[in-house]
């Protein structure tokens, strides 16, 4: 079995993190500290080629599509954030993934939050994703969501209401917002993934038009 370094996730969490090299000519020469693997729930063959091998299941991630009618489209509720706004979004993420792939007993809590703040953060400077809008009460962020454009389709990479704000359809708010910001790019297709442990996500999603498009497992492997 071949890998592949995951350069960034290596550098970030200073440590050799690695994917499964599933192509055939594969001359990756690596040695990781953990290796990480995400395949289709279809594609039972590397499912099994990976337990056999000593992985162990992680979670699983599911995969959702929409595409955006004219009719729906309103003024976006959402402000956009850019670097002025770094100091507001400092530690914003604390405590807020708690269904995620970087969690125990590969990731603790701490390196979990780092990663989604980098993330976010890296929205505002136009890197990660393209954007990040935010909706506020009182001047305050309530929540947020980041979206990447490319020639077809948008995609949300980070969504999220702050604890003291949920219940109150912020994240109905937060989907219209990244459908009208999707419009207003020329596209009308947007996705978005979250993990099937996250049944609030999935019902909103479910609720709100969007399509199931894919179901895929992520699978996990200490070498160190």
């Amino acid at each position: 079995m071949k890998y592949q370094e995951r350069e960034f996730d290596s550098k970030f969490f200073q440590r050799r993190i690695a994917d499964v090299d599933w192509s055939v000519d594969s001359k990756a020469d690596f040695a990781p500290e953990l290796v990480t693997s995400k395949v289709q729930s279809s594609e039972v063959s590397k499912i099994e080629m990976l337990n056999t091998q000593g992985f162990q299941f992680c979670e699983g991630e599911i995969s959702y599509r929409k595409t955006i009618e004219l009719k729906n489209v309103i003024d976006n509720p959402c402000n956009l954030l850019n670097a002025s706004n770094l100091h507001e979004v400092a530690g914003l993420l604390d405590g807020m993934y708690t269904n995620s792939r970087f969690k125990k007993p590969w990731f603790d809590s701490h390196e979990r939050d780092r990663f989604y703040q980098e993330w976010l953060k890296k929205a505002l400077l136009g890197e990660f994703d393209d954007i990040c809008l935010a909706y506020r009460i009182n001047d305050e962020i309530a929540g947020f969501v980041t979206i990447k454009f490319n020639q077809t389709c948008a995609t949300i990479g980070l969504i999220g209401v702050l604890s003291r704000f949920q219940g109150q359809g912020i994240g109905r708010i937060l989907l219209e917002s990244a459908e009208v910001a999707t419009m207003q790019q020329g596209l009308n297709k947007i996705s978005v993934s979250t993990q099937l442990s996250n049944l609030i996500a999935m019902n909103l999603y479910a609720k709100h038009g969007y399509q199931v498009s894919g179901t895929a497992y992520w699978f996990y492997r200490a070498l160190k």
